[in-house]
């Protein structure tokens, strides 16, 4: 199964089951897309509360059984993003967030 999503600006709320009840049938062979705007790795470093807040989320987001993969927007921490560990995916690199997390380089390919 493939699923996309707009903006999610680091709401994780969007990822309860309530608003996302298809995800209940998901394995690691499924996909959300977000289009833009992820927003989970977004905080300013020197920013330590809002630091722990994200890596809750992402713990809790680490945990569904299928991959997320999101191409960046406008609101985006890309200093931290481009930081991430580039790996191969899907014929092409992308950079590792978390284990099921994954950043798509915009043009995709090689």
């Amino acid at each position: 199964m493939i699923c996309a999503t707009g903006d999610t600006h680091g709401n994780f709320e969007r990822f309860q089951p309530e608003y996302f009840p298809e995800q209940a049938e998901m394995t690691k062979e499924d996909y959300m897309i977000i289009c833009g705007d992820f927003g989970f790795v977004f905080a300013p470093e020197e920013y330590e509360s809002a630091m722990r807040q994200e890596r809750w989320k992402l713990d809790q987001l680490e945990k569904k059984p299928y991959q997320i993969l999101f191409v960046s927007g406008n609101h985006e921490n890309f200093d931290r993003l481009q930081r991430a560990e580039q790996v191969p995916l899907y014929g092409g690199t992308a950079f590792r967030i978390r284990s099921n997390i994954f950043l798509l380089r915009r043009g995709g390919g090689h």
